[in-house]
C-alpha cells in the first residue's frame, strides 16, 4: 500500500497506563495502514486495546509513543487550533450515543457545528441535509429520549458527519443496537462511506459486523495486532489462532455430538473458496465414486459478493472407493478437514 493513498498511518503505537500493579500496556507496538476511502474494522475481545487505538488517531487519547499521521501529515504532537483543527476533520460516533438528553435532535447536531464558529444560516441550511441523509427530517424538534435505539444512532452519525470529515471513526457503533438497527446502521454507514468518499474505521468485537461492512480488518488482542487483510481473506485462510477461533464462531458450524453418533465412514469438514464454493462436487463425487454423503451440516455466506463455503458432510462406501471420493474432493475444494 502507497503511503500517497494511505490516509491514516499509525507507526509503532504504545499506549500505557499507570496502575497500582504497575504499567498497564494498553497498545503495544501496533502500526497500520489505513487506505483513503475504505471501511477498516478492528476486531476483537473487549479489553483488548480496540477503542484506546481508535482514540489515538485523533488524538483523545495521546499515544505514549509512536506516530500518527492522516493524510500524510504527522499529527502526533499538535495541540491547541491545530488539534481543534484535526477533531473536526475526523468525526466520531459511540456506543452510547452520546447525546445531549435536554436540547433537540436539531440542536444536538447543530451543536458541532456551532463549536466550529459556523453562523447560523449555513448550520440551518446544513442540519436539514445531515437530518435528510441520515433518514430523520422528521425528528427534528424531537428529543433523544423520544427516540429509538437505532434513531439515536441516526443522530449521533449526523452530528459526526456536521464539518464535512475526511475520516469516520466508530467505537463499537451498533453494541447496543437489536439486530434489525444493526443491520440499518451498518448500511447506512456503508452508503455514506460511498457517496461522500469518507474513510471509515470501525471497532467492534463482532465478526458479523466486519464481514458486512468493512473491505479490510485488523484482528487484534491483548493490545496487538496478531493478524491483517482484506475480510474475505481473513474468513477464508485465516492464519492466526486467534483469527480462528473468532471466524469459527461467526459462521457457527459447531456439530452436536448427536450428529456424530453411528455415523459410517469418514466425516469431512469441506472449505470452498471462489468460484468453486458454487461448483457440484458433492453430487459429481457420489456419481463416480458410487459412495454415500450425507450432509450433516452447511452453508455458503457471500463476503464481498466472493463466495466462501463451509460443509460437513459423512461419507460412506467399499473404503478404496471412499478414498478415491475423498481424493476427489480435495482436489475440487480449497480444503479438506478429516473429523472422525
Amino acid at each position: 500500500m502507497s503511503e500517497l493513498n494511505s490516509m491514516i498511518e499509525l507507526n509503532d503505537i504504545h499506549v500505557c497506563f499507570p496502575s497500582a500493579k504497575g504499567v498497564i500496556e494498553a497498545v503495544n507496538g501496533v502500526s497500520l495502514k489505513i487506505e483513503r476511502e475504505e471501511v477498516f474494522g478492528i476486531v476483537g475481545a473487549s479489553g483488548g486495546g480496540k477503542s484506546t487505538l481508535v482514540r489515538t488517531i485523533n488524538l483523545l487519547e495521546r499515544p505514549t509513543s509512536g506516530t500518527v499521521r492522516i493524510d500524510g501529515v504527522d499529527v502526533t504532537a499538535f495541540r491547541g487550533a491545530e488539534l481543534r483543527g484535526l477533531r473536526l476533520r475526523t468525526g466520531m460516533i459511540f456506543q452510547q450515543f452520546n447525546l445531549i438528553q435536554t436540547k433537540s435532535i436539531f440542536a444536538n447536531v447543530a451543536f458541532a457545528l456551532k463549536v466550529a464558529g459556523t453562523n447560523k444560516a449555513d448550520i440551518d441550511q446544513r442540519v436539514s441535509e445531515l437530518l435528510s441523509l441520515v433518514g430523520l427530517s422528521d425528528k427534528a424538534d424531537a428529543y433523544p429520549a423520544m427516540l429509538s435505539g437505532g434513531q439515536k444512532q441516526r443522530v449521533g452519525i449526523a452530528r459526526a458527519l456536521a464539518n464535512s470529515p475526511q475520516v469516520l471513526l466508530c467505537d463499537e457503533p451498533t453494541s447496543a443496537l437489536d439486530p434489525e438497527s444493526t443491520a440499518a446502521i451498518l448500511e447506512l454507514l456503508k452508503d455514506i462511506n460511498r457517496k461522500l468518499g469518507i474513510t471509515v474505521v470501525i471497532i467492534t468485537h463482532e465478526m458479523a459486523v466486519v464481514k458486512t461492512i468493512c473491505d479490510r480488518v485488523a484482528v487484534m488482542k491483548a493490545g496487538e495486532i496478531v493478524e491483517t487483510g482484506s475480510v474475505y481473506e481473513v474468513f477464508a485462510q485465516p492464519r492466526n489462532e486467534y483469527t480462528r477461533q473468532l471466524v469459527a464462531r461467526t459462521l457457527n458450524l459447531e456439530l452436536p455430538p448427536r450428529l456424530l453418533e453411528g455415523q459410517q465412514g469418514r466425516i469431512l469438514k469441506l472449505h470452498y473458496r471462489g468460484e468453486r464454493a458454487e461448483e457440484p462436487v458433492i453430487s459429481a463425487a457420489v456419481q463416480q465414486f458410487n459412495v454415500q454423503i450425507n450432509i450433516l451440516h452447511g452453508r455458503i455466506e457471500y463476503i464481498g459478493e466472493h463466495p466462501l463455503g463451509v460443509l460437513i458432510v459423512a461419507l460412506d462406501g467399499h473404503a478404496e472407493r471412499v478414498e478415491e471420493a475423498v481424493a476427489y474432493i480435495s482436489s475440487h475444494t480449497a480444503d479438506v478437514e478429516v473429523i472422525q
